[in-house]
């Protein structure tokens, strides 16, 4: 019987051809038993790699989603992803390589940003944020920019190596809604962030009454969680 673990390793092993060097050399993987281990080594070595335009197709779906970061970091070593643990995690979790890969880009601008427009637009939201909504912390000028690149960048650009600059200097907060994505002045990216909205907004100049207006139009807009209904009067 073939186990999930054994299945995630023959992934593994059809996507990393240094991987597969090392196994037939005599590493063993984690949690494998030797019997396991036996079966993955008894085809001929050739057979992993018959396909060698495999790790490529994924790279490229991948670069197509993220290529500005990619630019920004660039395409050099993109193969690297496939030795990474946030790639082997994301297969035993079953989470979208999408997601691992933005992991794997590292805290770059532009990789945080396509990074939550990532996970966005797969309806995972931040954490206690509703689904599809993430609050990004870049430097200023970073969205305008990012627009502007991906205007003129395409997967084949960026593979052939292509490269952007980081931006450098201020701060902006960028709010992912989806696809969408707007710049959020600082006060209202602290009551985004904040446990309790409208004691935040109340603490920055809001009266009770405008801090629960904003409070229940940001809930509307699917912005933050809905708040709690207020107890009726005795």
């Amino acid at each position: 019987m073939v186990t999930d673990r054994v299945q995630l390793a023959v992934v593994r092993l059809l996507h990393d051809p240094p991987l597969v060097a090392r196994v037939y050399a005599g590493e063993d993987l984690p949690g494998l038993s030797p019997k396991e281990m036996a079966w993955l080594r008894a085809p001929d070595p050739r057979a992993w790699t018959a396909d060698v335009a495999r790790p490529g197709r994924v790279l490229h779906a991948l670069v197509g989603e993220f290529p500005v970061a990619v630019a920004e970091r660039g395409a050099e070593g993109l193969a690297g992803f496939f030795s990474h643990p946030a790639w082997v995690d994301a297969l035993g979790a079953g989470r979208p390589l999408a997601w691992a890969f933005g992991s794997w880009l590292g805290d770059r601008p532009y990789a945080r940003l396509e990074t939550a427009f990532a996970h966005a637009r797969r309806g995972d939201g931040e954490t206690g944020r509703p689904p599809g909504v993430w609050l990004v912390e870049v430097p200023a000028g970073t969205l305008a920019a990012w627009t502007t690149h991906r205007g003129r960048l395409d997967t084949e650009a960026v593979l052939a190596g292509a490269r952007v600059r980081s931006p450098r200097g201020g701060r902006e907060h960028v709010l992912v809604q989806g696809t969408d994505a707007s710049v959020v002045p600082a006060d209202l990216a602290a009551v985004l962030r904040a446990s309790d909205p409208a004691r935040e907004a109340r603490r920055r100049g809001a009266t009770p009454e405008e801090a629960r207006a904003l409070v229940e139009e940001l809930a509307r807009d699917g912005v933050i969680p809905a708040p709690p209904p207020r107890p009726s009067p005795p």
